[in-house]
């Protein structure tokens, strides 16, 4: 009888397919295996630009908003307009404070006469001055107007003046009729002096010139300024 032969044929058929199956098995694992691996690349990709130190979006911000350039003035612009070139500033207009007003002219007649009078900066700083001024007679004691005041010559000139400290300027009042009493219509009073009000003041100076008849009545203005010029009168 021939039973062994058979048994060992089923023994090792049985072998065989067991490691079949165990190799198909061991081959699923790794397929399995490597693809998880593909999976796992695959999503780690985006990780790369999306991170959290943000590398790439830090360097596209950087460009679209650079800093920007300062553009507004400084303080030292706007100032340069009143500041000149050696950094001290310009001189300013000058005020009644600080000048003084004078005249040589003996004004005890009775004739059209020409009346210098001399405008002097006695402050410590320069100043300028440009224009006509007012100039009317004044009496009474207390510096009331005696008739109207003096017509503006506009064709003489006026150019702006420049007065250091201790210099001084000029202007001509020309007198077309004293009052001396000989015209009824003039009513002549006496008077103290001159009532000048520099440009652009609404502040007078005074210049004394007493004794001389000024007319007080409503006539035509029979006085006339020039404008101011450099030089003592």
């Amino acid at each position: 009888m021939n039973h062994t032969p058979r048994s060992h044929t089923h023994h090792t058929r049985t072998a065989r397919t067991t490691r079949s199956t165990l190799l198909l098995a061991g081959l699923g694992v790794v397929i399995v295996g490597l693809a998880g691996c593909a999976a796992t690349a695959t999503t780690g990709d985006p990780a790369i630009t999306t991170g959290p130190s943000g590398s790439a979006t830090t360097a596209s911000d950087s460009q679209m908003s650079p800093t920007p350039t300062a553009t507004t003035p400084t303080s030292g612009t706007s100032a340069s307009s009143t500041t000149s070139a050696g950094g001290s500033s310009a001189p300013g207009r000058c005020g009644v404070d600080t000048l003084s007003a004078s005249t040589t002219k003996d004004l005890h007649t009775d004739v059209d006469i020409d009346v210098p009078v001399t405008i002097t900066n006695t402050g410590s700083a320069a100043c300028t001055i440009q224009g006509w001024p007012g100039v009317s007679f004044v009496g009474g004691g207390n510096g009331a107007q005696i008739g109207p005041g003096a017509n503006l010559d506009r064709q003489t000139p006026h150019t702006t003046v420049t007065l250091s400290p201790g210099a001084a300027a000029h202007f001509v009042l020309h007198v077309t009729r004293p009052g001396d009493g000989s015209n009824a219509s003039c009513a002549p009073r006496s008077a103290d002096g001159l009532r000048v009000i520099p440009p652009g003041s609404t502040r007078s100076l005074f210049v004394e010139a007493p004794g001389y008849q000024a007319c007080s009545s409503d006539l035509p203005p029979t006085m006339s300024v020039t404008g101011i010029q450099a030089g003592a009168a």
